[in-house]
C-alpha cells in the first residue's frame, strides 16, 4: 500500500485505505480503495495520475478528469 498513490499537481498525494486481491489465486486482480478527503478531487485538478509498484515493475496511468464526467458531474 505504501508504494501506491494518486498524484495531483500542486497537492498532496492520496494513498489508499485498503487493497484487496481478487480472483481464485489472488493474482487475477487488485482493487485499490482510496479515502474521500477533506479536499476532494475536482474538475479543476484536470488530471490525476495513479502510481504503484508491483515487485520491480512501476505502473503509472494518467486520467483526464473531464473524461470522467457523468451527467455533467465528476464521478470517481
Amino acid at each position: 500500500m505504501s508504494s501506491t498513490e494518486l498524484v495531483l499537481k500542486g497537492r498532496n498525494s492520496i494513498t489508499p485505505d485498503d487493497i484487496k486481491m481478487t480472483g481464485r489465486d489472488s493474482a487475477s486482480g487488485i482493487q485499490f480503495f482510496f479515502p474521500q478527503t477533506m479536499d476532494p478531487i475536482s474538475l479543476d485538478d484536470k488530471e490525476v495520475t495513479f502510481q504503484t509498484r508491483l515487485g520491480s515493475a512501476k505502473v503509472e496511468k494518467k486520467f483526464s478528469l473531464k473524461e470522467m464526467k457523468y451527467k455533467g458531474k465528476l464521478e470517481l
